[in-house]
């Protein structure tokens, strides 16, 4: 029988959340866990912020910090934007967005088209520099400070947090039985991180079933770490290197908003890093044929 079909709603925000979940079918090994996408495309905007921009709104409206007739004010480089841009638009509020001309165009005209007034800073080198965020927050604390303002200041707004709880509330009835693991990216930077750690434990999952066959050592509690090694050798499980890998990547990724001089310094920590992770790859030892 086909899915029952979505009953009407009187206001576009009631098509927030309530995103389907879908089951990978061709990426997942057989005999291997089930995994699950919850589809945050489904929103309005394209994106899981519009959740966290209908609680903003929603709890300063409670609070009476935000009313009718009053100018909501932002710093974005557009995904907040747009869903701020959509739930303004759709509640009657005008949306006064700060941003520059160093993120993306289509993110810029997205906001306009819902609305929104856009207040450009000028990036003279057309990229984001160190010195462009702070830029963007004092303007927007300018913009904020008239009476007739609310200033949502998205990274240290805790409401936004009651927008991103329905997804867990979400998850909760779609699983009754419960999850065993989950994983979310936070921000642009977190998602093209996630995405990263995914594609390589998918890589080792694929290359280890096609290398030893369908059921991995991982897969039976009485296996050894050596056992998914075969002729390749394994990585010591008491290995620390994972640790400073990670962790020169993420401050790579916080160099594109601090500045170039984080970028060589961690560049230099991710370099040493990954050799001397490389270097404490371990051959087995062969086994004589005597």
């Amino acid at each position: 029988m086909p899915n029952p079909v979505p009953a009407p709603v009187k206001s576009a925000l009631e098509a927030i959340g309530n995103t389907p979940v879908v089951q990978l079918q061709h990426i997942v090994p057989p005999n291997h866990a089930s995994v699950f996408v919850k589809l945050e495309y489904f929103n309005p905007t394209g994106s899981y912020k519009d959740r966290m921009a209908l609680a903003m709104i929603e709890q300063a409206e409670q609070r009476g910090t935000l009313r009718a007739g009053m100018t909501v004010v932002e710093y974005t480089g557009g995904s907040t934007g747009s869903s701020l841009a959509f739930v303004c638009a759709v509640k009657g509020y005008k949306f006064h967005v700060v941003s520059s001309d160093a993120f993306a165009p289509e993110k810029l005209k997205t906001m306009s088209a819902l609305g929104a007034q856009l207040d450009i800073i000028v990036s003279p080198s057309g990229n984001i520099t160190s010195d462009l965020i702070p830029k963007l927050i004092a303007r927007a604390k300018e913009i904020g400070a008239n009476d007739d303002c609310y200033m949502t200041d998205q990274f240290n707004n805790k409401d936004s947090l009651l927008g991103y709880e329905k997804i867990g509330e979400e998850l909760l009835h779609q699983f009754p039985q419960g999850i065993e693991a989950f994983c979310g990216g936070v921000g642009i930077g977190g998602m093209l991180l996630a995405a990263a750690l995914a594609g390589m434990v998918g890589f080792y999952v694929w290359f280890t079933q096609r290398r030893i066959g369908q059921i991995l050592p991982e897969d039976n509690l009485t296996a050894l770490i050596s056992d998914g090694a075969g002729d390749l050798g394994f990585y010591s499980p008491h290995s620390w290197w994972p640790l400073p890998v990670a962790l020169s990547m993420c401050a790579l990724t916080l160099s594109l908003i601090i500045g170039w001089w984080l970028t060589v310094i961690s560049l230099g920590a991710l370099v040493i890093s990954i050799i001397g992770m490389v270097t404490e790859y371990e051959k087995p030892v062969a086994s004589s044929a005597h």
